[in-house]
């Protein structure tokens, strides 16, 4: 997880977040010295005195609200008008829930005309940081030099399953191959060379190697990768390279002796992190199910008008250690809606999907009663999630490593449901399950806590299933 994180797109992104809070306490010490110059007679201790460790939340709630309304997103296309406008949308929340803020935590009141100050001055300030991030960080920073070394059959597999990722930071020079019957190296354009690896990496200034094929089929370049580790250049084997830039596990590219023995500075499933986790789970149930009754009563009297059938919807999923549960949901389908086609996928505009339920669906509130699933224990609110059996035999036979998202507790949402993988299309069991085993091998309370705000971005901006 640290070295995803430490990846050069997330660099980028915790350069913005860092000045991002700058901007955001120094526009709210301005405003305040506006506000002190303007109605007040000036002094510095009544600057100060102003001043306290609320700012820091504050600074945090703006950054929040940024997060929220996908304002790290550093690859995203945004016209300047669309740009302003979510800016724009951010500084309006974080400031409305300062103002409520202050109504409970009085003593820490920011007032209306400071806000009145502070909210255009920091709109603008944002904006034109964003104008200037993407020419000044994004584009005048030069790409690393990048090495591929593997065999033919994967070169191009792996060059592909790379350039989406590595278009902002990597450039890929060149590939290794053959090196079993002639060391010998390419470049993209096809020019060949006869020259050791060390010598090609230093006249390539090359800054990172990945190493795609098996270590048998690279076992005469080994001493010449181990001295280019000891030189200072990363070297990497091609699935823990992918897993750190994209945040999921290439799994036909592993082996059981990598999934056994990566990650080995670490506990698996760490006690106090897995009973921590079981609290938090309970606690925040209860308040979410305390919270959700007007709601889920309302919702099931016009589930009741609208359809015939029950209100809750109960289907079998896999759970931990392949244990069948029992999953809840509003029910959002007319009443027997498989006993035709038996069970399959839903699709989009599902005619078996009740017009009611697709407003329940798009807005994730048939997902409610699962918070029964996780009193239970059947569930966490972070995990893998639970798929039905007949879907999940089918993907086995064909996908490595696949029983291994049954080794922790299924949740409501996880690290799959966040990066918005379709499970109906082609590819999509195999995308969910890589990004399923990035987080059985990287769980933490961090990462818990990122996946949850992703899912918050994800219900306002995403559609639903």
């Amino acid at each position: 997880m640290k070295a995803f994180l430490r990846n050069p797109i997330k660099k980028k992104q915790h350069l913005l977040i860092f000045v991002d809070c700058l901007i955001v306490f120094a526009v709210l010490v301005i405003s305040y010295v506006l506000r002190i110059i303007i109605w007040e007679e000036w002094s510095i201790t009544s600057l100060t005195g102003r001043l306290s460790w609320s700012v820091f939340f504050v600074v945090l709630l703006h950054v929040f609200c940024f997060y929220i309304f996908q304002l790290y997103d550093i690859e995203a296309k945004r016209k300047r008008a669309n740009l302003l406008l979510w800016i724009m949308v951010s500084v309006l929340m974080a400031s409305g829930l300062i103002s409520i803020l202050s109504h409970i935590f009085p003593a820490y009141q920011l007032g209306r005309v400071l806000l009145s100050i502070y909210v255009p001055l920091l709109t603008t300030a944002i904006f034109v940081w964003r104008i200037i991030f993407p020419s000044v960080v994004l584009e005048t920073r030069l790409k690393k030099n990048l090495l591929l070394i593997g065999p033919n059959s994967l070169v191009s597999e792996t060059i592909g399953g790379l350039k989406n990722y590595t278009k902002t930071e990597y450039n890929i020079i060149g590939v290794f191959y053959d090196h079993k019957k002639k060391p010998s190296f390419t470049k993209l354009n096809g020019s060949q060379f006869n020259q050791a690896l060390e010598q090609l990496v230093q006249e390539e200034n090359i800054k990172t190697v990945v190493v795609a094929g098996r270590a048998n089929e690279i076992s005469s370049l080994e001493k010449q990768l181990l001295s280019l580790k000891f030189q200072g250049i990363d070297v990497f084997d091609y699935p823990t390279f992918y897993m750190n830039l994209t945040g999921k596990i290439p799994v036909f590219y592993i082996s059981d002796a990598w999934v056994i023995f990566s990650g080995q500075n670490k506990t698996f499933k760490p006690p106090l992190y897995t009973n921590l986790k079981k609290i938090l789970d309970v606690i925040f149930a209860v308040i979410g199910i305390l919270l959700s009754i007007p709601l889920i009563l309302i919702t099931a009297i016009i589930i009741k008008l609208t359809s015939k059938g029950p209100i809750i919807y109960q289907q079998e999923r896999g759970g931990l250690n392949k244990k069948n549960v029992i999953l809840f949901k509003l029910r959002t389908m007319k009443d027997n809606a498989e006993v035709a086609t038996g069970p399959v996928w839903a699709k989009e505009n599902d005619g078996r999907v009740t017009m009611f339920g697709k407003i329940l669906r798009k807005s994730r509130i048939d997902e409610i009663p699962q918070l029964l699933n996780v009193l239970k224990g059947d569930l966490s609110f972070i995990g893998p999630r639970p798929i039905r059996k007949c879907f999940e035999d089918e993907s086995a036979k064909s996908i490595p490593f696949y029983e291994i998202r049954h080794v922790v507790q299924p949740g409501i949402t996880g690290w799959a449901q966040v990066k918005n993988i379709n499970p109906r299309n082609e590819n999509g069991p195999l995308e969910r399950l890589q990004y399923d085993l990035f987080y059985i091998q990287n769980q933490s309370l961090f990462l818990d806590a990122f996946i949850i705000l992703k899912t918050i971005q994800t219900v306002l901006f995403k559609h639903g299933q």
